[in-house]
């Protein structure tokens, strides 16, 4: 009994494996079943019920069809600021390619998209024409990295419930400079050459944009209470993110921060409290 089922569960991972190399192949239906067929030879009509009425390679195709038309609408509603900007013709047309070139690997679709700015890099043209605008092929690789890192803060593991937020009205009084700072472990830094953040709220607002110019921005996105917070920062402070991957008093960071910042230890030292207050509200630090 035990190696009849062993039989029964090898059938099935031989018939998972083709049938996945048929969806996510290039080609046609019958190119897919081509490629599949060199690793794995499975007689069609074995796999596939027929009738007059729905041939077995008719039902297939129709299968195939939908569950590249099911991930690309998961896609769109995954990423709507590309959406917008691409537009929906052009958008279905790189999200067909990424999901044959760079296939999931995942049961779940809320990492269906994890590597598509991977993918909108690796895609990009390498020798560009000089009639074609820069920022048509930088802004949707950080438009893609921008929305990832959203869906990565939402799903991944936070710190809800594991410790006791502090009363805001006290953090005056706790401030001290021996005091220790911790970052959350699921907040994500984010680097970008052109305003992402404002190019999403105008998206969110209906807005239409108009190709936008290279401003230099730091953002942080953080959940707090199961909900993303996206702050945009300063350099120095995006610095300070950076490196207090272990936790650090308030005097070691400013000392730090002081040192690659020279020139500009009076802003730091006059608006930390704010940034300090402002990471703590937004559940970016403990």
């Amino acid at each position: 009994m035990i190696n009849n089922y062993k039989e029964e569960v090898l059938k099935l991972e031989i018939i998972q494996e083709w049938m996945q190399t048929v969806l996510i192949s290039r080609g046609d239906l019958i190119e897919k079943i081509e490629t599949a067929n060199e690793k794995l030879d499975i007689p069609l009509n074995e796999l596939i019920k027929e009738t007059e009425k729905f041939p077995s390679l008719k039902r297939l195709n129709v299968y195939a069809t939908g569950y590249v038309l099911r991930l690309v609408e998961c896609l769109k509603s995954q990423f709507p600021m590309l959406l917008s900007f691409l537009g929906e013709s052009m958008f279905e047309m790189f999200a067909k390619a990424y999901i044959v070139t760079l296939p999931s690997t995942s049961w779940s679709l809320t990492e269906l998209g994890a590597s598509f700015s991977i993918f909108f890099d690796k895609t990009k043209p390498k020798n560009l024409d000089r009639k074609l605008n820069q920022t048509l092929i930088d802004l949707p690789i950080e438009i893609t990295k921008y929305e990832e890192t959203k869906l990565k803060v939402i799903y991944s593991k936070g710190n809800e419930g594991e410790k006791s937020d502090i009363h805001f009205q006290y953090l005056f009084n706790l401030i001290s400079e021996n005091n220790f700072i911790e970052r959350i472990r699921n907040i994500e830094l984010l680097e970008f050459e052109y305003p992402i953040h404002k190019i999403n709220k105008n998206v969110r607002m209906n807005v239409s944009n108009s190709l936008p110019n290279k401003q230099k921005t730091y953002l942080v996105i953080s959940r707090k209470n199961y909900q993303e917070k996206i702050t945009e920062i300063k350099d120095w402070q995006y610095y300070i993110l950076s490196n207090l991957k272990v936790e650090k008093t308030i005097n070691t960071i400013k000392q730090e921060t002081f040192i690659q910042f020279s020139k500009r230890k009076e802003e730091i030292d006059s608006e930390f409290l704010n940034w300090y207050l402002l990471m703590k509200e937004n559940n970016c630090i403990w």
